[in-house]
């Protein structure tokens, strides 16, 4: 089965280049890169509204991202701006720690 290379999607025999993305298809499928990440905390916000807006930010720049939320967060607020006891911790790989400190208080300055 041919693979694509950029998306790592399996198509049906006969395809030869990839619809999404225009690549040209590989016979075997790419060896994917293990390498472990090192998740840091780069911030603990009070309100998964903003933790979703951070992330986004960090998104856009190539840095991934991950929140952590207190139960109370999860369940009950999901759509609100924040309530006390309810928190959202953003974890960045540790390489993209400094960039997304920069990255945050950029956001924090223009409010």
């Amino acid at each position: 089965m041919p693979f694509c290379p950029k998306c790592k999607y399996e198509f049906v025999e006969g395809i030869a280049v990839c619809p999404d993305c225009g690549e040209t298809m590989v016979n075997q499928a790419p060896e994917e890169d293990l390498t472990p990440v090192k998740w840091v905390l780069l911030t603990t916000l009070s309100s998964p509204v903003i933790a979703e807006m951070v992330r986004g930010a960090l998104n856009n720049q190539n840095i991934p991202a991950t929140i952590s939320s207190n139960v109370l967060t999860t369940v009950m607020l999901a759509q609100s701006t924040g309530t006390a006891g309810a928190y959202a911790k953003i974890f960045v790989p540790e390489e993209n720690l400094e960039s997304a400190k920069i990255i945050l208080s950029g956001m924090a300055d223009a409010q």
